[in-house]
């Protein structure tokens, strides 16, 4: 970890300046404003949360349904958008850029999105995204596609976090290399969801991964529920759907629901003290 952050170009402040900004932009005068302009033709599924935080069990969950196709991580979002600001040579970076947008774009982007997805839904209406990011851009996917079912996956932020570290990510997620920057892209993280959650209401549902495994049934017809789905017995089976899955989750999702990811990290407990007073250091509860 320490050789890999040796040779990235990041600053931690840069992502955390981007969430406040998030923050100050979505307010309930800027939803109000722009309410109804987007493009209602569709109803995906966005999960999304931190890596490693059970998000490919919840999407495995929804698209077991025979409703709902599984996309897996899409980047059409932000195609789309940056689709929309080309044609009208918006520039610089997201949440700046809303200010230019004209009116009409929110439904433009909303329909670029249905476009590029058109391939993967095959027509239908209902399918998943699961780009992990989108949990900085839940307010701008209500203004684009106010169809949209809306779920955020938590994880305790001790196995989170190892997880996290363990794993050389192929690209981006640049703050996982190092103790602290992890503890403070937490912290955002979590900061960011509160906003949401009181910003959305019952547009977001946020998914515990601890209560969704240690009690799956009543976990897994909440997030039914939420997605206007009926309770289809594939579902609570969901290792037994098979589709492909293309995240480093995939061998997990095979097998049954079960608690033994939970206090993983309590193996090396000593060695990761310094993860855990990082936590502690930016007010993050770990038990």
């Amino acid at each position: 970890n320490e050789q890999k952050r040796s040779i990235l170009d990041y600053k931690v402040e840069a992502d955390l300046a981007i969430d406040e900004a998030i923050r100050q932009t979505f307010t309930p005068e800027f939803m109000q404003q722009h309410a109804g302009k987007g493009f209602d033709e569709l109803e995906p599924v966005f999960i999304f949360g931190m890596p490693r935080s059970g998000t490919t069990l919840v999407e495995q969950i929804v698209a077991s349904h025979p409703d709902i196709i599984g996309a897996d991580e899409l980047s059409a979002l932000g195609d789309a958008t940056r689709e929309i600001q080309r044609k009208y040579r918006i520039g610089g970076q997201f949440p700046h850029t809303l200010k230019d947008l004209p009116e009409g774009g929110w439904q433009e982007i909303g329909k670029a999105y249905a476009r590029l997805t058109e391939p993967l839904r095959e027509g239908q209406r209902r399918f998943t995204d699961k780009a992990l990011l989108n949990f900085k851009t839940a307010g701008f996917i209500r203004l684009c596609l106010p169809g949209a079912k809306l779920v955020l996956v938590e994880r305790n932020p001790m196995d989170l976090g190892f997880g996290c570290y363990r794993q050389l990510f192929s690209q981006g997620l640049k703050f996982s290399y190092d103790f602290d920057e992890l503890a403070r892209y937490y912290a955002s993280f979590l900061k960011l969801g509160d906003h949401w959650e009181n910003l959305l209401g019952d547009n977001l549902l946020r998914v515990k991964y601890e209560d969704l495994v240690a009690n799956p049934e009543p976990e897994i017809q909440k997030i039914l529920a939420h997605c206007e789905l009926s309770e289809d017995p594939a579902c609570f089976a969901p290792h037994k759907t098979r589709r492909s899955v293309r995240t480093l989750s995939a061998s997990q999702v095979r097998e049954p629901i079960s608690t033994k990811s939970i206090g993983r990290w309590q193996q090396y407990k000593v060695q990761l003290q310094p993860l855990q007073q990082a936590f502690a250091k930016h007010g993050i509860k770990t038990n």
